[in-house]
């Protein structure tokens, strides 16, 4: 793949029983946005949703609205594994279905905050795929002219 010439921020690789995705940015802030952008395509199959807001059928539109996730960490490893696993307990427990994160925010306190839009409430949509949680396998994220981090999934 070449990133150069391939808008997409995230490739999927192949790994050992688990899903690993690799991630570049121009940004901190763009690294944990594709983070979250690469879980939406996974859980909900598809893989083109990290471009556009998705469309959403006008009976659904009432379900519409915006929520926030955050994580607390030591260092930028920590901080990422924790807000994709806070995102994956607000798909996969809470039943929020994702469609575009709105933005991401860093705090002096090593708090990460990113507000996302999706559906809430009974909107009777399925997620395609479950996973278990975002580790620490193989995880470290540089940082020279782009950001870059391969996260292992378990699945």
């Amino acid at each position: 793949m070449n990133w150069e010439k391939d808008k997409r921020m995230f490739l999927f690789v192949e790994h050992q029983a688990d899903i690993a995705v690799e991630l570049q940015a121009d940004s901190r802030e763009e690294l944990f946005i594709s983070a979250l952008e690469a879980l939406t395509a996974i859980l909900t199959g598809d893989p083109e949703r990290y471009s556009a807001p998705s469309v959403v059928d006008r009976k659904l539109n009432h379900l519409v609205g915006d929520t926030s996730i955050r994580s607390t960490g030591f260092d930028d490893e920590e901080l990422l594994v924790g807000l994709m696993n806070e995102f994956l307990y607000l798909c996969q427990v809470e039943g929020f279905y994702p469609l575009k994160v709105n933005s991401l925010t860093f705090s002096k306190e090593n708090t990460v905050i990113a507000d996302i839009s999706g559906l809430s409430g009974e909107h009777g949509l399925q997620l395609e795929r479950e996973i278990k949680a975002a580790t620490y396998h193989d995880l470290h994220i540089t940082s020279d002219k782009t950001w870059r981090v391969k996260v292992v999934m378990d699945v």
